[in-house]
């Protein structure tokens, strides 16, 4: 059963190895495939680019505009902040100025009960006197009042009933604050008690002494709905916190004296506008501070909400670009169709003539290039028909019977001989330059007759080779090329090289460096002699080749173009060793250097 399912997963796998193959061969070689690939690209790149483009401008624009906004915001916010904050500073400077207050406070009521609560209906009465034409009260920003004289006497008002923890709160805070030297303080709210303290000593114009501290209860949840109202943003997030972190106002109020820290995760690395992270949700914030009163405010949205209608626009630009891909497949497919039916054709056609049927003819095209094409290949057909049936028995079998009588009757020598007489007939004829041409050619036949691997011919004579086979050139190409060899004459005639090992490479040099120059030609080769070595550089400012597609240590038919190198550099390590031969260095359309390393031969056997 294992073995069953096992073949089937092979033969599911094999079919799908080949029509994937079939798919990469069809789009590497199939014209058809390659049309229409080509107009699936030409539409995408453009579109892509654009999609690119349109995605990378919108959302700059998106986040200029939302760090101006957010800058806005959190001014606003700060602004609004800092003035209900002043209007609880100047209440406060109201109640402790109030000179009946004052005076009530500065009576002595200890152990007198019918005094002390004398003094609190008065003091009730003045405060609610005070209240009734408070702004902050009247916005129920302001929740309650409380005024301490000492540990034993305190009075209050509240808009809401005096819960036990309120209560010892603001007890706490005022007997910390009066027993410090501080002259006032703001106190975050906490979970049980949703409210901030601004507190505030009071003293004796003349003494100086404390006389008690006001504190005035703010509603953190009515700050916080007055925040966010400043702001036209859905779920828009305004935190007000001080320098230690410490939460004042949050839409959350389970988030009230919780650090900031605890909920706001901000990169190290973050600038004005920050990206952060809250309760786990990216947002988008700044913060200002406000001196005055040792805090700061935060304003942050929601980034998935703000790039939503980015994300919206480009999600609906790439459903067009992929219908574009679609159309474009579609038309792709029709148009290539139409291109490959006449290659079709002639393909059909090239398989009959194949099958030896000259006769059939391509038919007509509409268009003008298919049409010169099947013209050229009718007329070529029929010229075939014709060296076959009129020329190929008679003719052709003559010649090649007439051609082989007359190889098998040249030889070298004779040919050698022919030469020296021309060359002779030029010189008494006072044609110097066909005799030097004769006599050059003549001296390059016979340096490449009976060439042996092993045979090594001074430098002097190879460079006397080199420099017949370039004057011949140099008569061909005329002012198109230029040659300079530099050498110690000495030292080349007392130093030995292996027959013809430079040729091949300014062979190679003229015939794919500079013949396709139409001017300023120039070959240089150079013979040093150095570190018991001969380097024998050959360099052409010719058209130049990729090396990284070429390699002279091993053969392959794809560069037959330049055998020349590949056996040059094989005769070199066979007869000298490995560590010697060739080196090629090109740049496209610089030119191309070649380096022969051998060692100094003085002509005896050499080990390797």
């Amino acid at each position: 059963m294992y073995s069953i399912i096992l073949n089937k997963i092979k033969f599911i796998l094999n079919i799908i190895y080949i029509s994937v193959h079939n798919f990469i061969y069809q789009c590497l070689y199939s014209i058809r495939y390659k049309f229409t690939i080509t107009i699936i690209i030409i539409v995408l790149i453009p579109m892509g680019l654009s999609y690119i483009y349109l995605y990378k401008n919108t959302y700059l624009l998106l986040s200029k505009n939302l760090s101006n906004n957010l800058n806005d915001s959190v001014k606003v916010v700060s602004d609004n902040l800092g003035n209900q904050l002043d209007i609880i500073n100047k209440t406060s400077m109201i109640f402790i100025s109030n000179p009946i207050i004052r005076s009530i406070i500065t009576i002595n009521s200890k152990n007198n009960v019918y005094l002390k609560a004398k003094k609190n209906i008065e003091i009730t009465r003045q405060v609610e006197n005070l209240l009734s034409f408070n702004y902050a009260w009247d916005k129920k920003l302001l929740k309650s009042v409380f005024i301490f004289e000492n540990s034993d006497t305190y009075y209050s008002i509240s808009r809401n009933p005096f819960t036990s923890i309120s209560s010892q709160r603001n007890y706490k805070i005022a007997l910390s604050l009066y027993s410090s030297k501080n002259e006032k303080k703001i106190v975050a709210p906490d979970f049980n008690d949703q409210t901030i303290y601004f507190a505030r000593n009071i003293y004796d114009l003349n003494t100086l002494e404390k006389l008690g501290t006001i504190v005035l209860g703010i509603d953190a949840k009515m700050l916080s709905q007055i925040n966010n109202s400043l702001i036209n943003y859905r779920n828009i997030r305004i935190i007000i916190y001080d320098n230690d972190g410490m939460i004042f106002s949050d839409i959350d109020m389970n988030n009230l004296s919780k650090k900031l820290n605890d909920i706001v995760e901000i990169p190290s690395n973050s600038y004005n506008i920050k990206e952060i992270s809250i309760n786990g949700e990216p947002y988008l914030a700044a913060t200002k501070k406000i001196p005055e009163y040792n805090l700061n405010s935060l304003v942050a949205v929601p980034k998935d909400e703000v790039f939503s209608y980015l994300k919206l626009n480009m999600k609906n630009y790439l459903f067009t670009i992929l219908f574009s891909i679609l159309f474009s497949l579609i038309i792709g497919i029709y148009l290539s169709s139409k291109v490959v039916k006449p290659i079709k054709i002639l393909t059909e056609t090239a398989e009959k003539l194949k099958k030896g049927n000259f006769n059939h003819k391509l038919p007509s095209s509409k268009y003008i290039e298919l049409n010169q094409l099947n013209t050229v290949l009718n007329n070529a057909v029929d010229k075939i028909n014709y060296l076959i049936y009129q020329v190929y028995e008679k003719q052709l079998l003559l010649r090649e019977t007439e051609l082989a009588i007359l190889q098998s009757q040249v030889n070298p020598h004779f040919l050698f001989n022919v030469l020296e007489t021309i060359s002779w007939e030029a010189k008494f004829s006072n044609n110097q330059k066909i005799y030097e041409m004769i006599a050059s050619l003549s001296l390059i036949m016979r340096a490449s007759i009976a060439l042996n691997k092993n045979d090594k011919i001074t430098i002097e004579e190879e460079l006397k080779i080199i420099n017949s086979y370039l004057m011949l050139q140099k008569m061909r190409f005329d002012d198109r090329l230029n040659y300079i060899i530099y050498c110690d004459d000495e030292k080349s005639k007392n130093y030995y090289i292996p027959k013809l090992c430079i040729l091949p490479i300014v062979e190679n040099a003229i015939i794919h460096g500079l013949e396709s120059k139409r001017e300023g030609g120039q070959i240089i080769i150079k013979v040093i002699f150095e570190n018991n070595k001969v380097i024998i550089s050959i360099f052409d400012n010719g058209i130049g080749f990729d090396t990284n597609k070429i390699d002279i240590n091993n053969i392959k038919s794809k560069y037959k173009s330049h055998i020349g190198l590949f056996n040059t550099n094989k005769r070199i390590k066979l007869i000298y060793g490995e560590e010697y031969g060739l080196s090629i260095k090109s740049t496209i359309g610089c030119g191309t250097e070649a380096t022969i390393f051998i060692p100094q031969d003085r002509g005896g056997n050499i080990d390797v």
